[in-house]
Order: structure tokens, then C-alpha cells, then sequence
């Protein structure tokens, strides 16, 4: 389906690592999703306003932990909800 890649990062990035690592690693990892789309004959945007979407999008990988436990176990959830909210706080996300 067609959607915003800053969604799909968000969610891989965000729940997918430790917070720790996604602080370590996630500009490299963005500035080489980036040049991987260039790669590809993709215009992609400009790295700062790649960097904003990212940070906007960050919102959406919090709400998506808001699932019923039904579809994911506690642990997941909880964890994930940990992980998007250092996120949102670490790129300022309300504030973009």
C-alpha cells in the first residue's frame, strides 16, 4: 500500500532496537535509507526535512503500541510503548 516511509522507519527503528542503539545508530541509518533511495533513482526529500518527518512520525509508532493485548502480549507492548516514548521525548516530536 502507498504511505509515508517516515511511518514504515519509524515503526522498524523505534520498536525494532533498543533505545539505546536507536540513539547510537539511527541517524546513519536514516542518512543511508536516504542514499539507498538516491541509489535507486529516487529524489528523496533533503536530509533536514528527512530528519523532521522522521521525528513527526514518531508520534504514529506510539499509537500503534496502543493495541489490545489480544494482538500482542503485555511484554511486547509495554516494551514498545517504552521505546516510542523515549523517541518521542529524545527527537522532540511534539515540538515538530
Amino acid at each position: 500500500m502507498r504511505g509515508s516511509w517516515a511511518f514504515d522507519l519509524c515503526n522498524l527503528l523505534i520498536t525494532g532496537m533498543t533505545v539505546e542503539d536507536r540513539r547510537t545508530h539511527e541517524r546513519s541509518l536514516l542518512a543511508g535509507y536516504r542514499a539507498r533511495l538516491f541509489s535507486r533513482g529516487v529524489t528523496p526529500p533533503a536530509a533536514e526535512v528527512m530528519w523532521r518527518d522522521y521525528a513527526r512520525h514518531a508520534l504514529w509508532s506510539f499509537m500503534w503500541t496502543m493495541c489490545p493485548v489480544s494482538a500482542h502480549p503485555e511484554t511486547i507492548c509495554t516494551l514498545n510503548s517504552e521505546r516510542a516514548c523515549a523517541a518521542i521525548v529524545d527527537l522532540g516530536s511534539l515540538d515538530a
